[in-house]
């Protein structure tokens, strides 16, 4: 139950700190990147794999799609174990 709940609020945090670089000045990044979100694709229905499929669904899914198109960006979408998000980002991973 914490685990979930430590997840959720590390999904909640990643999800507003995305949102404050969707807020920042239109010359911030450049249009056509790739914005590269990380998580563990485990906690239906932040994020969970369409049953039957490989496919990636969820409100973090639609979030990161959603600010990639405002963004003008490409949105690449990782699953990694919750513990390796940040250092597996930071790697360019």
């Amino acid at each position: 139950m914490l685990a979930r709940l430590s997840a959720a609020l590390f999904a909640l945090a990643g999800a507003v700190g995305t949102a404050l670089v969707a807020a920042a000045p239109a010359g911030a990044a450049p249009t056509g990147a790739v914005l590269r979100v990380a998580s563990d694709v485990s906690y239906a229905p932040l994020e969970f794999y369409q049953p039957g499929t490989k496919r990636i669904v969820g409100f973090d899914y639609d979030l990161a799609q959603a600010l990639g198109k405002r963004m003008g960006r490409r949105v690449e979408f990782r699953n990694h174990d919750f513990t390796t998000i940040l250092p597996r980002l930071k790697a360019g991973d």
